[in-house]
């Protein structure tokens, strides 16, 4: 599968009581991963709020997920409490 292109493969189980898109939880796995800038990391997101983070942080980022979501994913970004109308 694609996990075998990646030299490591986290998921919000890692991230423990961290959530994103806290910094805090970016930067858990950012010093687990050791001596890899930001910018040599990659994180695959469906949530603009956490791209927004990954990208803030150096990371490349991919968005995926389809038009409906990306059309969510504006709305909650423009709302004043960062949360969907």
């Amino acid at each position: 599968g694609i996990a075998s292109h990646f030299d490591d493969v986290y998921g919000a189980d890692f991230m423990g009581d961290s959530c994103k898109p806290d910094e805090i939880a970016f930067t858990k796995v950012l010093d687990d991963i050791g001596d890899v800038r930001p910018e040599n990391c990659a994180m695959f997101e469906d949530s603009f709020r956490n791209v927004v983070m990954a990208k803030q942080l150096g990371m490349r980022t991919i968005f995926v997920t389809g038009h409906d979501d990306t059309e969510q994913g504006l709305t909650e970004l423009t709302q004043p409490d960062g949360n969907a109308a």
